[in-house]
């Protein structure tokens, strides 16, 4: 997410690179398919997200900024296996709210969308083809401290939602046989903690990570601001 306050300028051009690593767990709720079926709960999932991301001053104390790239998604439950890649892409948004002599306050939020994550999905005796998709919406509050000339940090209430379905066509085992999940998120908050480095030739390096009693994320950036 980076530092929760504005930091473009207005009318200032930012772009750059981010990769997060995600442990997190979901409900998987039945809804639809060829019989009835258990829910799972708290199924633990993993996920790599890689995207570029453009970020523009909208004022000086209010910036935007979208992403796009790829996604990555891997569940391994006692017998299950799913792995599957797919696309991310989502906007968001950051406002300063109060300047002190080395402190910025601000809040942020954004919203990504996780979509068309096709893969395998088998385990004893089945398998068959499944597609996940996933909406999260992240909003972040709190300080962000100037310790030296080039190094800041930042943290502080962090609210996670997630969001999303998965269908199953059975390809091994009962061919065609359909299954249809709701999934979500059992936890929505927690915390985040962070840090930035300005380096040379206006880039910047941020380091993350985030927090919620299902969930661990961890997050690097590299952006250049022109």
């Amino acid at each position: 997410m980076g530092p929760p306050n504005a930091e473009l300028e207005k009318g200032q051009l930012e772009l750059g690179a981010e990769y997060t690593h995600s442990e997190f767990a979901l409900d998987f709720d039945f809804t639809s398919g060829s019989g009835p079926m258990p829910d799972f709960t708290k199924d633990e999932m993993k996920m790599d997200l890689i995207s570029g991301r453009v970020g523009y001053g909208i004022t000086e104390t209010i910036e935007g900024f979208a992403r796009i790239g790829s996604a990555s998604i891997e569940n391994k439950e006692d017998d299950e296996d799913f792995s599957g890649d797919g696309i991310v892409y989502g906007i968001g948004g950051k406002v300063t709210l109060a300047k002190q002599e080395k402190i910025k306050w601000g809040v942020q939020a954004q919203i990504n969308w996780i979509n068309n994550v096709d893969g395998d999905w088998s385990g004893p005796g089945w398998a068959g083809d499944a597609e996940i998709n996933l909406t999260q919406i992240l909003v972040s509050a709190g300080p962000n401290y100037q310790l030296l000339d080039y190094l800041s940090l930042y943290g502080g209430p962090f609210f996670y939602y997630l969001d999303g379905e998965k269908e199953y066509t059975e390809t091994v085992g009962t061919p065609g046989w359909y299954e249809k999940y709701d999934l979500s998120n059992p936890s929505e908050f927690g915390g985040y903690i962070g840090a930035q480095i300005d380096l040379p030739e206006n880039f910047n390096l941020t380091v993350e990570y985030q927090f919620t009693g299902d969930d661990n994320i961890f997050g690097i950036g590299l952006a250049w601001k022109y």
